[in-house]
């Protein structure tokens, strides 16, 4: 990660009260939000972190001040309320508030600074080697999951089934642990990107049955008409289209793994039907 600007030159605080009485305030970029410097509190912080972040123009500052504060904390966020009274240490403040700027000042994706995301009510370790996993490509795992079912119904249990772009390994592993009989090849042209699937495999104890592969789409496999399913989620993004990403996709995700999306899902199309045994399927 890179190293951020100082806190102190992105939100200097104005120590002394003024000649009006009016508490003090925090200074970022021009902007000036209304805080008490007296208030170390977790609620306290929480407000000071909003305001910052929503000077920025964040999405959703509440939400990633109580994400960046409980990581500062060292605890899980749902536990925050409980403890909004609570001083929080001046070390721990000063650890917040370069977090803060992280996410304000650079851009830097949340999940990039904490160093995981949920997928499939799974925690998985992210970081800039590896797209960070949305919410809508858990289809992927569900679509897998109905297959399954309707092929062990007509008794034919799955066995050997494909992830081509594995990235951080989010479907492979979610598939390996909700499918416990079923074997997966994950497949990635990024060594570094196998290297953190095979971490999260471990993390999720199904490293035994999760494969990484590395090569360009499915013609690294050497198989014909062996695998049951083949599971991609392709590059989704255009070559015209990378300009207007939001910031935190275009200056900080692996952006060659978001584009060229027309030739890869041609490519993957044409190649599942030669790797797929009969009443296999590509998703």
């Amino acid at each position: 990660m890179e190293r951020s600007t100082s806190f102190s030159t992105l939100w200097k605080p104005t120590i002394r009260p003024n000649a009006s009485g009016k508490r003090p305030g925090f200074k970022c970029r021009g902007r000036r939000f209304r805080a008490s410097l007296l208030d170390t509190t977790v609620a306290g912080a929480i407000r000071e972190g909003e305001a910052f972040l929503a000077g920025f123009g964040i999405p959703s500052p509440r939400l990633d001040a109580e994400v960046l504060l409980a990581f500062a904390l060292q605890t899980r966020r749902d536990v925050l309320p409980a403890r909004f009274q609570d001083d929080v240490e001046t070390k721990m403040l000063e650890r917040y508030r370069h977090l803060l700027a992280l996410r304000g000042e650079r851009r830097v994706p949340i999940q990039y600074i904490t160093g995981v995301q949920e997928f499939c009510s799974l925690e998985f370790q992210v970081d800039r080697r590896v797209l960070i996993p949305r919410p809508e490509t858990e289809l992927l795992v569900e679509e897998l999951l109905a297959f399954r079912g309707r092929e062990r119904q007509a008794g034919r249990p799955l066995e050997l089934i494909a992830d081509v772009g594995t990235g951080s390994g989010c479907v492979a592993v979610a598939a390996a642990v909700f499918a416990p009989e079923v074997r997966i090849v994950a497949i990635d042209i990024s060594e570094p990107a196998l290297r953190l699937a095979a971490s999260n495999a471990a993390r999720h104890s199904v490293s035994g049955r999760v494969r990484g592969v590395a090569g360009d789409l499915l013609q690294s496999l050497r198989v014909s008409r062996r695998l049951d399913a083949v599971l991609c989620n392709p590059p989704y993004v255009s070559e015209g289209e990378l300009a207007g990403l939001q910031a935190e996709v275009r200056t900080h995700e692996p952006l060659g793994a978001a584009s060229g999306a027309r030739s890869s899902s041609e490519r993957i199309s044409r190649g599942s039907p030669v790797c797929c045994r009969r009443g296999g399927v590509g998703r």
